[in-house]
């Protein structure tokens, strides 16, 4: 009688532990995505997925978010693109971009509309680098 029991016990615990292993990676890779950021004494936990644009106002950076948030931080636009990760391309001096909110890529006039229908100038020298990376980001499946 305990011989079989114990296999259908070892298959629940395998599970058990396969569903806890898999929500406990779900869970890491989110937080992959949510970063504090220092607003001047305020800590702001925001997630890198929402940010449409960050862009340099007065020796800050503003960072926009979907949803109208809009965040002021005493950070550099290279510190605020090491932080966010790859999916964040600098594509001008005072400009940061989430490829993933990219709506459409104007390679001649220069110019990106973002998916809140923003429009942002690539610098020429950007122009090949943003054409590589879109390529690269199509390839691997978004990301």
């Amino acid at each position: 009688m305990l011989l079989n029991i114990l296999p259908r016990a070892k298959k629940k615990l395998t599970f058990s532990f396969f569903c806890f292993q898999f929500v406990s990676k779900i869970k890491f890779i989110r937080s992959m995505h949510h970063k504090f950021i220092n607003s001047f004494g305020d800590y702001y936990n925001i997630d890198t997925n929402t940010v449409i644009y960050c862009t340099v106002k007065d020796h800050c950076s503003e960072i926009f978010c979907e949803g109208d948030n809009c965040y002021l931080v005493n950070m550099s636009l290279k510190k605020i693109g090491e932080l966010f990760g790859k999916n964040f391309f600098r594509c001008h001096n005072s400009f940061l971009i989430n490829i993933s909110h990219i709506k459409k890529f104007l390679p001649g006039e220069l110019k990106v509309i973002l998916r809140n229908n923003k429009e942002v100038i690539v610098s020429r020298r950007q122009k090949p680098k943003l054409i590589k990376l879109l390529n690269s980001h199509n390839k691997n499946g978004g990301g």
